[in-house]
């Protein structure tokens, strides 16, 4: 199920209702990132300009990968505070959306929750050529290569294909400071599988990205 409606559903069984009091820079910040950046730090900047005191409850995201913090709970009418939001992407690559909610109540004791955004575009590190693999659909073992170069910018230092398939296999062997995948797919396999490309960087970064191998079922 997916972590947003999850986080929603909670949000809502807890009589919380959407609402725009607060006013708001922006509630999505968009950046890129490096791959082998290690944390991203973004601030959204609202104010409280309501003739109401605004007390800000809770305050949180959908993983333990994004952390926020408020800097003042106690908003008086006119008063404006930040939200700092810390991403550490780990193993992610890739479009990267962080919600986070911010749960307040009124002087009156109405219960509100508003919503902001933080996208990361985490930029690839290395080409996998090519990612999706195609098999021939009659049902026989295949072999395949694929090259795996970094970007001019990045050092690769070693390469770990995970299959969660035992009819997909995989070899690495280096070439200068490139690899070559050697893809083995059995007989046994047909459908979809998404495979991981585990690619460490000389600074002991470790990045995940996906392989894709198709093989249609066989009409008699």
């Amino acid at each position: 199920m997916n972590k947003l409606f999850i986080f929603l559903s909670l949000l809502f069984g807890l009589g919380n209702c959407f609402a725009d009091l607060l006013t708001w820079d922006s509630k999505c910040i968009s950046v890129s990132a490096s791959p082998l950046d290690s944390s991203l730090t973004k601030t959204f900047h609202f104010a409280n300009n309501t003739k109401q005191i605004i007390y800000i409850t809770k305050w949180s995201t959908t993983c333990g990968c994004t952390v926020a913090s408020v800097s003042q709970q106690i908003l008086n009418p006119g008063e404006k505070g930040d939200l700092t939001v810390v991403y550490k992407p780990g193993k992610s690559t890739g479009l990267q959306k962080k919600p986070i909610a911010i749960e307040y109540e009124t002087d009156d004791q109405h219960q509100y929750v508003e919503l902001v955004t933080l996208d990361i575009d985490i930029k690839s590190a290395i080409n996998i050529d090519p990612p999706v693999i195609s098999v021939p659909e009659f049902p026989k073992d295949t072999a395949l290569e694929i090259n795996i170069r970094a970007k001019p910018e990045h050092k690769l230092a070693s390469i770990e294909f995970r299959s969660p398939d035992t009819n997909i296999t995989g070899n690495i062997h280096p070439n200068d400071e490139n690899f070559q995948l050697h893809l083995m797919v059995g007989s046994g396999f047909t459908g979809v599988k998404k495979c991981e490309i585990a690619a460490i960087f000389s600074d002991g970064t470790e990045k995940l990205y996906s392989l894709s191998v198709i093989r249609n079922k066989q009409l008699n």
